[in-house]
């Protein structure tokens, strides 16, 4: 994938403060530069992104809910 891209078409909803990186062509990984808050909905979607040739790729998002603090 297109590393301008993915940082373009990356989301988090809410918002969380962090890095993306590509470890390869297939590997990409965000990490956190904050903590996320707790019994919260996220969604993660990546959009409108093409790979090293230009061409579209499929758009692609889940979400996951955290837990509680213990």
């Amino acid at each position: 994938m297109n590393i301008n891209s993915v940082v373009n078409g990356f989301s988090i909803s809410p918002s969380v403060a962090g890095n993306i990186s590509m470890k390869s062509r297939k590997k990409l990984v965000f990490l956190l530069s904050e903590s996320l808050s707790p019994q919260t909905n996220y969604i993660v979607s990546l959009v409108d992104t093409t790979d090293f040739t230009g061409n579209s790729s499929n758009s692609f998002s889940f979400e996951f809910m955290t837990g509680l603090l213990s």
